[in-house]
């Protein structure tokens, strides 16, 4: 995304610490709608998703309530891959849209914390992202911007089903509602699994926290709904809201037995990985991860020094780690030992940054 002397510089989203910010790291609200009268993008021509694209575009920056300012367009056909990779990354597009780059497109408010991706499995998707737990602050978001759209376009309804969409678990509301959640206590104590398992069994997904298939990397955990027909917001927001309340009473107190019982052992895991992280001269996604997710944990239990260290610098390190948002803030392609040096070099300077704001 290039910038612009008449547009607003925003403060990302991602840098505020949001409520139950010790175990909650943010909420994301997803709405898919499609135009009535116009097939799924999986049946459309290159020139007619096009055209779709400019349709959906053009009606929403000029829809009243939206300022085109607080908006960047993306074409990704115009990105490069780490710019693109920034954006799967920060969770702004999905991996699958981007099977779509050439006639892919993507609406991105400028502090980051909603997008429309247009031409993915649906004809666009709308999501909204709250920094912690804050569920309502994200759906409000969504829906508000689902509104202004409805009102822009005819989509596709019937009175029968609900929103139609191309997947058949998101008919209804096309709603997709998740929180992602910190629990490596419940992954050390070995609790997880079990808690996945009943959770899936109940109709909820577990997943990496870039969804379906990714890994859980940094013991960071989506909790999402999967169903949405026959059952309105309200249900699937409480039902979401229920779980998660339980999942992060869970994991304060693993970590409080965790605390109790291993608590040297613990806390020298967290100082060595501070330690690392402050030092290394090469450092891979995988273990940069790996160790911002122990001084996450710790910083949460009161270890580590508040003077140098804060939620914010926490944050921002975890969005910087990235081989994409590491490639791009060099402006190019670096091969796999070239983005490890430059990653640790990133973090170096970070950390010297957070102790130069005193």
């Amino acid at each position: 995304m290039k910038k612009d002397n008449e547009n607003r510089v925003m403060r990302p989203w991602y840098l505020t610490a949001g409520p139950e910010v010790d175990v909650a790291a943010s909420s994301r609200v997803r709405i898919a709608r499609n135009l009535a009268g116009v097939d799924f993008p999986t049946r459309l021509s290159t020139e007619e998703k096009k055209e779709l694209g400019d349709r959906i575009v053009g009606k929403f920056l000029a829809a009243p309530g939206i300022d085109p300012k607080d908006w960047v367009d993306v074409r990704l056909i115009d990105m490069d891959e780490p710019g693109c990779l920034s954006l799967v990354e920060k969770r702004l597009i999905s991996p699958e849209l981007l099977q779509n780059r050439e006639t892919a497109r993507v609406l991105i408010r400028r502090d980051e914390s909603a997008s429309l991706m247009i031409g993915e499995e649906d004809h666009v998707r709308i999501q909204a992202m709250a920094p912690g737990y804050d569920l309502k602050r994200a759906y409000d978001e969504a829906e508000s911007l689902a509104k202004i759209l409805e009102a822009e376009l005819s989509v596709a309804f019937t009175e029968e089903l609900g929103f139609l969409t191309a997947c058949p678990t998101n008919v209804g509301t096309g709603l997709r509602v998740s929180v992602q959640l910190h629990l490596p206590a419940l992954v050390m104590t070995r609790e997880l699994k079990g808690l996945a398992e009943a959770l899936q069994k109940a109709g909820l997904a577990v997943r990496g926290d870039h969804g379906e298939s990714s890994a859980a990397a940094g013991h960071m955990f989506q909790i999402s709904n999967q169903c949405t027909l026959g059952v309105s917001p309200q249900t699937t927001l409480q039902e979401l809201t229920t779980v998660v309340d339980q999942l992060i009473e869970r994991e304060r107190a693993a970590r409080e037995t965790l605390a109790r019982h291993s608590r040297l052992a613990l806390e020298d895991r967290v100082w060595r990985s501070l330690a690392l992280l402050q030092n290394a001269r090469s450092l891979s996604e995988q273990e940069a991860v790996r160790l911002l997710s122990d001084i996450r944990l710790g910083y949460a239990l009161g270890w580590l020094d508040k003077e140098n260290l804060s939620w914010e610098l926490i944050c921002r390190l975890w969005a910087e780690v990235g081989p994409g948002s590491v490639q791009r803030r060099e402006g190019e392609i670096l091969e796999p030992q070239q983005r490890d040096y430059k990653r640790a070099e990133i973090v170096r300077e970070l950390f010297a940054a957070e102790r130069e704001k005193d």
